[in-house]
């Protein structure tokens, strides 16, 4: 049955059938918010890219949509992004307003670099149909050595210069502007090289201030000044992810309730053993800045309020405890799709105090907080099922080759944990899909796992007496 095979999360998005990967085009509109993705409907390998599609009215459940945009002459279909034109500066809407698309046509060229430039396309029936633009390609490459990468463009409003932003990655970042959302022009370069830029003003808790943040394809961030013509880099780069398992970060246009929301594609579901899908989304997440103790600004990244919604039953629950130095306090506790949630005082305490999720005896994902070191990594090289932990299934081996010996391993980067004392930790967790979180989303690892069906004990160890102010674990109804 759809949405019940073996692997499939079921809170998070994924496609019904077919190989997904970026998020595209995110944008709400008319009570709906719209995700549009990479996809290739016809194998779970990468192929010829499409644009799929599908809407939802809480970011939470959502509704599968036909394939929005498909290959043409002027090459598959690469990322992206939608805006609202409100006022019709395009002229394409007799109604007045409607969604326009920006995406990479990309033609491959055997044996010479891809063509890779920028189209249009429009909808004037909430993202329904599509019109492909007849002027199409609307902006070619530079003609210099590092163009044949020339893609993903982000296009948003900039109220202050009164023009249209597009940024464009795969080779240096550019800015282009524009009135009319058709001719641009290019205002500045920069030397980041790197894929997918997502651009956003987010807000920086607790004030009323807000500053650029610039995202690299999900994998580091800057914070920046920008005058609508050309960023300034004043803090950074700082990691995204510490698991490195996310990438092609996008945040939504046209949001109304003054939030920054983004997802992410989850690529190490590429590795997975899934059928007739392959690869999920993270949950959507709501994106501010926290101001650190000496002065500059990290980004905070929790799921949305609305995610809430699928707590469908408590499983186990925990107040001001002290944990018994190597007693698990979760045995006997099973689940596969819950949420996770601890409140630990770990001040003055040492040793290891072990998380264990989606385990048996031969299999298991570790969340560990060192204390002796003041260290919080999570291990994952038992996390699969021995019957594919040696085994890449859907891509070639390069796409993934690492000389990073923890990468390799299987496990995510250390982190120093984010306060001496407090640790809180929320895992989001999805058979497959997981999502660590620590201090309120000051700290994120995403990643994916493949153990067996069985494997669903959780446990929690400490060597010391750690003091547990709270726990809880809530299974998570599905979405589909």
């Amino acid at each position: 049955m759809l949405y019940k095979e073996l692997y499939r999360p079921q809170y998070h998005f994924s496609a019904p059938k077919g190989w997904l990967n970026d998020p595209n085009g995110l944008v709400w509109y008319k009570g709906e918010y719209h995700l549009f993705y990479q996809y290739y409907p016809h194998d779970i390998l990468w192929g010829p890219m499409h644009w799929g599609h599908a809407v939802s009215t809480d970011l939470v459940h959502w509704e599968n949509l036909p394939i929005a945009l498909a290959p043409d002459e002027n090459g598959t279909v690469f990322s992206g992004s939608v805006v609202v034109d409100h006022r019709n500066d395009s002229g394409l809407f007799s109604g007045g307003e409607g969604l326009v698309a920006f995406y990479t046509g990309h033609i491959d060229r055997p044996g010479q670099h891809p063509i890779e430039h920028q189209c249009l396309a429009y909808s004037e029936d909430c993202g329904r149909t599509w019109k492909k633009y007849e002027g199409n390609p609307i902006l070619s490459a530079p003609e210099t050595p590092d163009a044949y990468d020339f893609r993903d463009p982000k296009v948003f409003w900039h109220e202050e210069s009164g023009k249209w932003v597009m940024f464009l990655g795969g080779g240096f970042y550019r800015v282009y502007n524009s009135s009319d959302l058709i001719h641009w022009d290019l205002t500045s370069e920069s030397y980041i090289h790197e894929e997918f830029p997502d651009f956003a003003l987010v807000p920086v808790e607790n004030s009323d201030d807000k500053k650029w943040v610039l995202n690299l394809a999900g994998f580091k961030y800057y914070i920046c000044s920008f005058d609508g013509k050309r960023f300034i880099r004043e803090e950074g780069p700082y990691t995204a992810d510490l698991s490195d398992g996310c990438q092609a970060t996008q945040t939504f246009s046209n949001i109304q309730d003054g939030r920054v929301i983004m997802m992410s594609w989850m690529r190490d579901g590429s590795r997975g053993p899934t059928f007739p899908w392959r690869n999920t989304m993270t949950v959507a997440r709501e994106l501010t800045l926290r101001k650190m103790s000496d002065g500059t600004h990290r980004l905070v990244q929790i799921p949305v309020k609305e995610l809430s919604a699928l707590e469908a039953e408590s499983i186990f629950e925990l107040q001001d405890t002290d944990l018994e130095p190597g007693k698990d306090i979760l045995n006997g506790v099973h689940c596969s799709q819950c949420v996770m949630e601890a409140d630990l005082d770990i001040s003055g305490k040492t040793g290891k105090t072990i998380f264990t999720i989606l385990a048996d005896d031969r299999q298991w994902t570790k969340l560990v907080v060192d204390l002796d070191n003041g260290l919080f990594f999570v291990d994952y090289t038992g996390g699969n099922s021995p019957r594919w932990r040696d085994t890449q299934t859907s891509m070639d081996a390069w796409y993934f080759a690492t000389n990073d010996i923890i990468k390799a391993r299987g496990k995510s980067y250390p982190v120093p944990l984010p306060d001496k004392d407090n640790l809180k930790v929320k895992a989001l967790i999805d058979w497959t899909s997981m999502e660590i979180f620590l201090n309120d989303g000051l700290i994120s690892f995403t990643f994916s796992v493949f153990p067996d069906a069985e494997a669903d004990q959780l446990s929690l160890v400490s060597d010391d007496n750690i003091h547990v102010r709270s726990l809880s674990i809530k299974k998570m109804a599905s979405i589909w």
